[in-house]
């Protein structure tokens, strides 16, 4: 425990850990807590469509396109909403930032607001009014 540490990311050679890595996309919604026709702010971020983080030939990776034209869904049981279409992950860092209505015939419980076959969902708890 005497506080020193060794840095070898300067070191040649080894090789090991240098490829970036993908980071999966990420879903939040403010506030998690919500009622029937409440407006929530949702939040999306890394929604990029593949993962180039490898060079080839000796170029440099490319980054991949951002998701487009994306659905956002809020999701309870076998029920599906669409509450925002045409989203485009073209913000810094593949985000996505826009403010969705809850439906009004949700029904209290849980639920989960995720991009159309993107996955990643992410949780939410309907309490009545």
């Amino acid at each position: 425990g005497d506080g020193s540490t060794v840095d070898n990311s300067g070191a040649a050679g080894g090789g090991s850990g240098v490829a970036a890595s993908c980071v999966a996309p990420t879903l939040t919604v403010k506030p998690v807590t919500v009622q029937a026709g409440d407006k929530v702010q949702v939040t999306g971020e890394w929604f990029a469509d593949g993962c180039n983080d490898v060079a080839i030939d000796g170029q440099p990776p490319q980054p991949p396109p951002p998701f487009m034209n994306m659905t956002i869904e809020l999701r309870q049981g076998d029920q599906t909403w669409p509450v925002a279409s045409d989203v485009d992950a073209t913000g810094d860092h593949y985000a996505f930032d826009l403010s969705v209505t809850i439906p009004d015939d949700v029904h209290p419980g849980k639920a989960t607001l995720q991009a159309k076959d993107r996955g990643f969902p992410t949780d939410l708890e309907v309490v009545s009014d």
